[in-house]
């Protein structure tokens, strides 16, 4: 499958769950609604103040940009695909996203520091992303997409809900799509 594309195979996802449940991650149960403190649009929330850890679990797909149609867009991750992006925000963010486990259904378990803080402002993370070399891509996704150097890295999701401004004021990045840029995303970026 060419990354960036439109496509993602049912059997090529089923055959990344399934390896990963045999082989590599605890399998979670999902969580009971008691112990569920915040829920998000894309996560259930377990806050862990004694660990300093928030315990994300997955509820709604998890998505990758992609170019559909001539313009950017997402399209359902592949496992593989997630765990890239978790990995890109630790680099790239200097996050602290660990892969905890899986649930049954294939959707992952995470956990990050637990930040005490508010949302940002728009502004305040537009400054914060163009600091670290991040262009707006215009009239893409709503204006929450962004590219970084020569169009190699793509961020889509960059909205305050996403971000994390700490007591100290500071603007951190705790939830984002991010992909390296290959094939016809790759090319849809240098053709902006």
């Amino acid at each position: 499958m060419s990354r960036g594309g439109s496509g993602s195979t049912f059997d090529q996802e089923r055959e990344e769950v399934d390896f990963l449940k045999k082989s590599i991650f605890r399998v979670f149960d999902k969580p009971q609604a008691s112990s569920v403190k915040v829920r998000g649009r894309k996560h259930s929330v377990i806050l862990d103040e004694e660990r300093g850890r928030v315990f994300k679990y997955l509820t709604e797909i998890a998505l990758v940009p992609i170019v559909a149609e001539g313009k950017l867009s997402v399209r359902k991750a592949l496992p593989s695909e997630y765990l890239e992006r978790l990995v890109l925000m630790n680099e790239f963010f200097l996050d602290d996203v660990k892969i905890e486990g899986i649930l049954p259904n294939g959707n992952f378990v995470t956990s990050q520091a637990l930040l005490k803080g508010g949302e940002p402002t728009e502004s305040e993370i537009s400054k914060f992303l163009q600091a670290l070399g991040w262009k707006r891509l215009p009239n893409n996704l709503m204006a929450t997409a962004w590219v970084h150097g020569l169009g190699e890295l793509v961020m889509v999701d960059a909205r305050p809900p996403n971000f994390k401004k700490t007591n100290s004021g500071e603007v951190l990045a705790i939830d984002l799509m991010l992909i390296k840029a290959t094939g016809p995303l790759l090319s849809f970026i240098k053709n902006l």
